[in-house]
C-alpha cells in the first residue's frame, strides 16, 4: 500500500470489512453502520462476478448520495474527484479501486470506511481476496449464524421469492413459502458452511477481528452495536436501519417435513440446529 494510504489509516479513520456467509444478516449490519454519520459503507461492491466498467464507481457514488450528512458528501467528493472520475469510467484492478478510492485518503470528518465481503468473493477475485490477506490494518467484523439450518432456510426462501432484503413487511413474498429438505442437503450445506467459517479464520488470523453472533445482532443489538462501534473507534451513536426480518415463522410452519428431518438428526452434532 502507498504511504498516503497507510497514512490516512493511521490518523484518520479505521478501514474494515464486514466477513460472512450469504444469509448472515450482513445487509442489516451494513445498513445500521450506514446511518453512522462519521462511517462509509460501500455494500457489497465487489458481489457481482463480472462487473461492467464504472460499476463499482458507481456503487461508491450511490453510496455516497444516501448519506444523511451532506457536508461530508461534498467534502468526499471534492477531495476523490480524480479517482472516482476514472472509477466511473474504466474498471479499475481490485488493488488500484481499493488504495486510491475507497480505502485511500479522506477528509478527517471520517472516521470508519468499510465493505462487505462474503466468503464466495475471493473464489470470484482472487486478487481480493490477497489483498486484504496482506493489509493487515483492516479490522475484520466476521459475522456469524451460528444456526446453519436458519441460514438454509434464509437462502431458501430467498431465492424462492427473489427477494433478498425486506423493507416493507405487508411486502414479503416468503410469508406463506414452505418447502422439502432433504437430510443430505442439510448436511452437505452444514458442512460446507462450517469449512468456510474455519477458512475465513485462518485467512484473517493476522488481523484484529471481533467475532459478532447474528442472533446477538437480533435479540441484544443495542449491546452488539455498541460492541462494533468501539471495536472501530468512532462515537457510539444510535444506529437504525429500514429492513425487515424476513421469516417470522417457526422452521416448522416453513419445512414441510420439520419433523422427520429433526428425528433424522437426532444424537448428531446438529441437532441443536433444529431446537425452536
Amino acid at each position: 500500500m502507498n504511504t498516503q494510504s497507510k497514512t490516512a489509516f493511521q490518523n484518520f479513520y479505521q478501514p474494515f470489512v464486514i466477513v460472512s456467509l450469504a444469509r448472515t444478516g450482513s445487509t442489516y449490519l451494513e445498513s445500521l453502520l450506514s446511518s453512522h454519520p462519521d462511517i462509509l459503507t460501500f455494500r457489497e461492491i465487489f458481489g457481482l462476478r463480472k462487473s461492467y466498467p464504472g460499476y463499482r464507481g458507481l456503487v461508491y457514488l450511490y453510496t455516497l448520495f444516501h448519506k444523511s450528512n451532506v457536508h461530508h458528501v461534498l467534502k468526499v467528493l471534492f477531495h476523490k474527484n480524480f479517482n472516482l472520475i476514472r472509477a466511473l469510467i474504466f474498471r479499475l484492478p481490485v488493488q488500484t479501486f481499493l488504495s486510491s478510492l475507497l480505502f485511500g485518503s479522506y477528509p478527517s470528518a471520517i472516521k470508519g470506511v468499510g465493505f462487505k465481503y462474503h466468503l464466495y468473493h475471493g473464489t470470484r477475485l482472487p486478487e481480493l481476496k490477497e489483498y486484504l490477506r496482506q493489509h493487515e490494518e483492516i479490522k475484520i467484523v466476521h459475522l456469524i449464524r451460528k444456526n446453519y439450518l436458519h441460514l438454509l432456510v434464509s437462502e431458501k426462501l430467498a431465492q424462492a421469492s427473489h427477494q433478498w432484503k425486506l423493507k416493507d413487511k405487508t411486502a414479503n413474498k416468503a410469508h406463506d413459502i414452505r418447502f422439502i429438505l432433504k437430510k443430505a442437503e442439510c448436511e452437505d450445506t452444514f458442512l460446507q458452511r462450517e469449512k468456510q467459517e474455519k477458512e475465513a479464520e485462518t485467512l484473517f488470523s493476522g488481523h484484529d477481528i471481533l467475532i459478532l453472533n447474528y442472533e446477538d445482532l437480533v435479540h441484544k443489538q443495542g449491546w452488539a452495536l455498541d460492541r462494533v462501534q468501539e471495536f472501530l473507534g468512532v462515537e457510539k451513536r444510535q444506529l437504525s436501519s429500514p429492513l425487515k426480518k424476513q421469516r417470522t415463522r417457526r422452521l416448522s410452519e416453513v419445512i414441510e417435513n420439520y419433523e422427520s428431518l429433526k428425528h433424522s438428526f437426532k444424537g448428531t452434532r446438529w441437532s441443536a440446529f433444529f431446537n425452536e
